[in-house]
């Protein structure tokens, strides 16, 4: 008999959701029935009840309504199979794609053991990103054997190397290395899941990571940050500011839920979403007093030869920034300095005879203040679009609302 028995706060405090108990849930979900999942699933029904039983309980949520029809979600359960098909997409590509590297073959639509569990994924991840068994071993609290078995388990059903044992550690294979971003994908789907039913009960909560540029932190960024803690003050956010590279990369594994920046910035990919909230312009900053700063109808010719700072030579800027210079017949000066940081330029321009090429909203505080001034020099061409890159598929709800919010505010200042 189907029975639902929530448990306290204390029993659930240490469970993480089970990828196999979740894996039966859909199944159910989809049949609307545990007689009619039993073939599919390889499993008797009493193995199918306590899997939704023990999800139910794990999640602390009613999923299902038996009745006379057959097993029917509830909204809860129609809020988490939104997310779980999210989470089977992800590994259902990464089993394809081990099958097109020469590992064993399974039918589009099944799902093969080896990949439902949820710790064994855990404990991949752990050892990528320590490349220590012991170490890996303490992060999850489990002794190196587990470990060690998990990654053969993983090996052995990809059909592929993943580490690469020597006399200098542990390295990861090409193999390996694609493995973990892949199976990252679908745990990082998985967290969500509790995260959905809390939007879904009009309690939003949990973190969200954000990969930002220079070019929005001074103005959109904060004001957004500012609204959002007002309005949700369950959410928390961590910024990254690397190089936009590493941020893609970060974006593409999951690790970051979007990046604001410039829309030059590298180019799009299929698995990313890309949307425009603002338009910004290059400007040449100097601080005030600044022997150029009262002068009128300045050329580039008349301060190509100035000391200059540029951002950095892989910054989507710094194209913009040679790429004016180019439309005059110049050639762009050696810059003196090099940085896209907002302390450091604030700082050398304050103290020097220095010009800036940059973004007019990344000092803009120091702009309004009149501690920096804006050369009165026509830059044609400079405007660049602002955006947000995201990966494809369902944003977590605390992600979707800071997006929401960035957009309501680069409104406002356009």
């Amino acid at each position: 008999m189907y029975a639902y028995s929530p448990m306290t706060a204390e029993d659930t405090s240490d469970v993480r959701l089970s990828l196999n108990q979740l894996w039966v849930f859909t199944h159910v979900a989809r049949t609307s029935s545990i007689s009619q999942s039993t073939d599919a699933l390889f499993r008797a029904q009493p193995a199918i009840t306590r899997n939704i039983q023990k999800l139910e309980s794990a999640l602390g949520e009613r999923l299902f309504e038996r009745r006379p029809s057959g097993m029917l979600l509830t909204p809860i359960g129609n809020c988490v199979l939104l997310r779980a098909t999210r989470v089977f997409a992800e590994l259902e590509t990464l089993n394809q794609w081990c099958s097109a590297q020469g590992g064993r073959k399974f039918v589009r639509g099944t799902m093969p053991n080896y990949l439902l569990n949820t710790r064994r994924l855990e404990l991949l991840n752990a050892l990528a990103g320590s490349l220590h068994m012991p170490t890996a071993a303490r992060s999850v609290g489990v002794t190196q054997a587990a470990v060690s078995a998990a990654i053969k388990v993983l090996e052995t059903g990809s059909g592929m190397q993943l580490f690469l044992r020597n006399g200098r550690g542990i390295e990861q294979t090409v193999e390996g290395k694609e493995f973990v971003l892949r199976s990252r994908l679908a745990i990082n789907e998985l967290d969500l899941v509790s995260e959905d039913i809390s939007a879904f009960k009009g309690n939003l909560h949990g973190k969200v990571i954000v990969g930002i540029t220079p070019c929005a932190r001074s103005m959109v960024f904060p004001k957004a940050i500012a609204r959002l803690a007002e309005r949700f003050p369950g959410i928390r956010i961590r910024t990254e500011e690397t190089p936009y590279e590493h941020l893609n990369s970060e974006l593409r594994a999951g690790n970051i839920d979007f990046v604001l920046t410039s829309m030059n910035s590298g180019h799009d990919y299929i698995w990313q979403v890309s949307e425009q909230v603002l338009l910004d312009s290059i400007i040449v900053a100097v601080r005030s007093g600044h022997p150029l700063a009262a002068r009128r109808n300045l050329t580039l010719a008349d301060i190509q030869m100035e000391q200059w700072i540029f951002p950095h030579i892989h910054a989507p800027a710094r194209g913009v920034v040679e790429a004016m210079f180019a439309q005059e017949n110049l050639t762009a000066p050696v810059p003196v300095l090099e940085s896209s940081d907002s302390a450091v330029l604030r700082g050398t321009l304050g103290n020097t005879d220095m010009l800036a090429a940059l973004s007019a909203r990344q000092l803009h505080p120091d702009l309004v203040s009149g501690e920096l001034v804006v050369l009165d020099i026509k830059l044609p061409d400079t405007q660049r679009p602002i955006g947000i890159r995201r990966r494809q598929g369902q944003p977590s709800p605390a992600a979707q609302v800071l997006m929401d919010i960035i957009k309501e505010v680069a409104n406002e200042l356009t």
